[in-house]
């Protein structure tokens, strides 16, 4: 029982300065940006790898409102079809949106 309370930790950590990253489950460095493609990161909806087609309009929502430090402008599509595209390099890609009765057709 000792000998796990104390070996068991110490092999771990030794383990993981010693052995490769995808043995150990550090996490891999940042995706970065490519040419044709965005990095790992926040993109405000004016980014140059946001393309947009289609009718947008901006809405701008209050600090207060969203409880942030500063008014922020969202985008909504005017019409059915309209896309946004982003091209990124990663695994994964998180939305920030809203939905709501008044939302959407």
């Amino acid at each position: 029982m000792l000998f796990n309370l104390i070996f068991l930790p110490v092999v771990g950590i030794y383990g993981t300065r010693i052995l490769p990253a995808n043995m150990t489950g550090v996490p891999p460095a940042p995706y970065g940006a490519t040419a044709a493609a965005a990095g790992e990161g926040e993109y405000e909806n004016a980014d140059e790898h946001l393309k947009y087609s289609g009718d947008w309009r901006e809405e701008q929502i209050s600090a207060e409102t969203i409880g942030t430090k500063s008014d922020r402008v969202y985008l909504a599509a005017g019409e059915p079809g309209s896309r946004l595209e982003f091209t990124y390099h990663g695994q994964k890609i998180e939305l920030i949106h809203s939905v709501g009765p008044d939302h959407g057709i």
